[in-house]
């Protein structure tokens, strides 16, 4: 089933590509929009500052029947932004606030309540700037300094200057306009930009999609090409073909897997059926009926070796993880195994023997330990004619064991050797057929030997005998398998 557009990949980054870029234009804007303000609020603070220093020089230089005439002139002078002068008065130790002179920008005064609270401060000697508001006055707060005039180093008279902030809330929201549409437009173009980057940049993705729906176990020849692509959807690619090919290998093993276990089971059960048939068809003889009971005996035993090998077979390819590795002796492995293949090599007249034998220890699974020597071990006993020999021995190499199985049997010809570990194969085929074989017995050894970090080398002449070769790495407390 498609994805619909809320779900889909493309629609969730794009979505948190504007959410992130919003977020950004949200706090540049807004540091923007703090950085005006604070710098118009300063070019204000500097002209109050600047009027109320000529209002100081007026009080100090001219009697204070002029004071309120100068005041005016000041006012005046600022034409672009108008301000309003005031003059008090500050006597008594009470520090009584009287007004000297009065603004006619104003229709009101400003109440002193705010002088008071200058006066009792801790430094009354410094200048202050407020921001006031006094809906009785205008609707628009309004920006004030506090100026002190000392004579005598004592403070007798306090100038206030103050300026409406309607000009400068209209610049505000006028520049607040501007960020509000620049940012919409910023958004929408990236938005854009983005959905078709997005789009460009998923076609890999999409095709990767199409091209898994068309792959079945039928077909599994499909591949990408990632046309020399060195970035993450080229990794992607990559990797699907990568992962398309262990696929088709596996399937391909598994259905020869299942012709060779096809096949081999079936030879039993034929003659299992065939002689149970024949022996149905008339009355029999207590002896004929012993004889095919054995005859079906034998098969069940081939059959049920070979079930047992392809489900332990099975077991360690898929099923790693059940098996746990600790330190084990393998020098007691390697003499409990031999001696359980005495029985097998007197049976057919095979000289078993055992040769040095160090004392070493690895990090294994003694189960797995055990079949895969007895693998070997049984290996070599059934390919080496009655009256040979088969020897075995373990050496200790440094950070190294070696674990070594000779005998003088018919050999492997050269040209085969590499095919060995392979499943299903086997060189001597009428061999396999007698023991109820399936070729599983080398490739279970090598696997078991990659389960233990081991490596197996195998040496071979036709009709002088053959050499394995396992070595293990040796327990070290800083390593684990």
């Amino acid at each position: 089933m498609k994805p619909t557009i809320l779900r889909s990949l493309r629609f969730k980054l794009n979505v948190w590509y504007i959410l992130i870029l919003a977020l950004v234009i949200g706090i540049s804007d807004l540091f923007l929009y703090q950085i005006f303000e604070r710098n118009l609020i300063d070019t204000i603070d500097t002209t109050l500052y600047n009027a109320a220093e000529e209002v100081q020089h007026a009080i100090l230089l001219s009697p204070n029947t002029r004071w309120q005439k100068n005041a005016d002139m000041i006012e005046k002078a600022f034409i672009v932004n108008r301000l309003f002068i005031n003059i008090f008065r500050i006597t008594g130790v009470e520090k009584n606030i009287k007004p000297v002179t009065k603004s006619r920008v104003l229709l009101k005064s400003i109440s002193s309540e705010h002088i008071l609270n200058f006066l009792e401060s801790q430094n009354p000697v410094n200048p202050v700037y407020l921001s006031i508001n006094e809906k009785s006055l205008a609707m628009h707060p309004f920006r004030i300094i506090l100026f002190p005039v000392l004579k005598n180093s004592q403070l007798n008279h306090v100038i206030q200057v103050g300026i409406s902030l309607k000009k400068v809330f209209s610049t505000m929201n006028q520049f607040q306009l501007i960020l509000f549409l620049f940012a919409s437009i910023i958004m929408i173009i990236t938005s854009l930009g983005g959905y078709f980057i997005l789009s460009r940049t998923l076609i890999p993705v999409r095709q990767v999609v199409e091209t898994a729906r068309s792959i079945t176990t039928e077909d599994l020849s499909l591949r990408i090409d990632s046309k020399g692509r060195k970035d993450e959807i080229g990794d992607l690619i990559q990797t699907f073909n990568e992962m398309i090919d262990r696929l088709e290998k596996s399937v391909e093993q598994i259905k020869h897997f299942s012709t060779e276990v096809s096949h081999e089971l079936k030879t039993p059960l034929t003659i299992i059926r065939g002689e149970i048939e024949i022996t149905m068809r008339k009355e029999r003889k207590k002896e004929e009926y012993k004889k095919t009971l054995n005859s079906v005996y034998d098969e069940a035993v081939k059959l049920q070796k070979m079930v047992n090998s392809l489900l332990f077979f099975s077991q360690i390819i898929t099923h790693e993880d059940l098996f746990s590795y600790t330190k084990i002796p393998l020098d007691e492995i390697v003499l409990k195994t031999f001696e359980q293949s005495e029985t097998l090599a007197r049976e057919r007249h095979i000289k078993m023997i055992l040769n040095r034998i160090d004392s070493v220890s690895i990090a294994g699974e003694e189960m797995l330990l055990n079949r895969m020597i007895m693998n070997v071990l049984e290996n070599s006993i059934k390919y080496t004619r009655p009256g040979g020999s088969v020897e075995l021995s373990l050496e200790k190499h440094k950070k190294q064991a070696l674990l070594i199985v000779k005998d003088n049997g018919k050999g492997i010809p050269r040209k085969v050797l590499p095919l060995v570990f392979n499943r299903f194969f086997t060189v001597d085929k009428a061999a396999q057929k007698r023991e109820g074989g399936l070729g599983l017995g080398l490739a279970i050894v090598k696997r078991i030997a990659d389960m233990h970090l081991a490596s197996v080398k195998i040496q071979s002449t036709v009709s002088k005998g053959t050499v394995v070769r396992i070595i293990f790495p040796i327990y070290s407390q800083k390593e684990s398998v």
